[in-house]
């Protein structure tokens, strides 16, 4: 939480401030006065949710239709490295805080954002704000809030695996593609179709929690050789609780065929994998006509749902008196 205090010309300065447990940042500005003759935005220090970096942005007045607005939004400002080129869906909730009655001024944000976006439209006139009978200025101060509830990927993260003669190689692109979390490309899978290893993706984000795909390229199932897929939670959190997951593992037909998919809905500990051992039979993947591996290459989609913690199991020995 955080607390602007002194603005200079186009940035607001912040220090901490006390927790507030809707809002994931409250900004208050004193002597509103001396910034809203100005055309100047104001900035204000960044805060941390759902693993992204954010600031406000303040324009104290600007012109429209011939009245004059006020105006807060937010933005994006640092997301992980991995996922500089994704957009995001955000919901967030911006608010003016009413200082006399409680009765905040709130609007809702549903939009995209990308690196460096500046969005939520959200406005009042100069005047409603300014009137203290309001409670959004009182004392020449006012409180802005927001809260971030929902930041989540509107394109898949794809990632190439192309299997070298010797080792591993990974190499990570981008792609649109609305359904699935991950894209995995294999490349030259026939140098690892003899092998019993299990092959790792690298890691991926999906609601709050880090994953990864493996699959292993030849399992033996009941007399029968099948290719391995599996989700791994790459996740090491200190409570190690169980966690109910539910995800669509899928293995594309690149021939515009129907791709070939398995529902999961497992109990899963951080550090652990789930998925299926006999995901496909080997000859049907390797059947061109199935469109599953065309010019020696496939592709691996995962789609999580779901992934909450279980019910906690409480039990009582009593210990018999001798």
């Amino acid at each position: 939480m955080v607390h602007g205090a002194k603005l200079s010309k186009g940035v607001a300065q912040s220090t901490p401030s006390l927790t507030d447990p809707f809002y994931n940042f409250l900004w208050t500005i004193t002597s509103f006065s001396s910034l809203s003759k100005s055309g100047y935005k104001y900035k204000s220090g960044k805060f941390g949710a759902l693993d992204c970096k954010w600031n406000l942005v303040l324009y104290p007045k600007f012109s429209m239709d011939g009245k004059d607005y006020l105006g807060i939004f937010l933005c994006l400002n640092e997301v992980p490295s991995h996922l500089a080129d994704c957009q995001y869906n955000v919901i967030h909730q911006l608010s003016f805080l009413n200082q006399r009655t409680g009765d905040n001024y709130v609007a809702t944000v549903d939009c995209e954002f990308r690196l460096g976006d500046c969005y939520g439209n959200t406005i009042i006139s100069l005047r409603d704000f300014q009137d203290e009978k309001n409670g959004y200025l009182v004392n020449d101060k006012c409180v802005f809030g927001v809260n971030v509830s929902q930041a989540s990927l509107t394109k898949a993260i794809c990632e190439t695996l192309r299997a070298p003669r010797v080792g591993v190689t990974q190499s990570t692109t981008l792609m649109i593609n609305p359904f699935y979390d991950f894209l995995w490309t294999i490349e030259h899978f026939s140098r690892l179709s003899k092998s019993t290893d299990v092959h790792k993706s690298g890691n991926f984000s999906s609601l709050n929690f880090k994953w990864k795909l493996e699959f292993c390229a030849k399992n033996s199932v009941d007399g029968e050789d099948c290719l391995g897929l599996y989700l791994t939670l790459n996740e090491y959190l200190l409570d190690q609780r169980q966690y109910n997951v539910v995800c669509q593992l899928s293995l594309l037909n690149q021939r515009k065929g129907k791709n070939h998919s398995a529902s999961v809905d497992c109990e899963l500990l951080p550090g652990h994998s789930c998925g299926c051992h006999n995901f496909i039979s080997l000859g049907d993947f390797q059947h061109k006509k199935n469109g599953y591996l065309a010019n020696d290459k496939c592709v691996f989609g995962v789609k999580i749902s779901k992934a909450l913690p279980t019910k906690t199991i409480y039990e009582t020995l009593t210990v018999p008196r001798s």
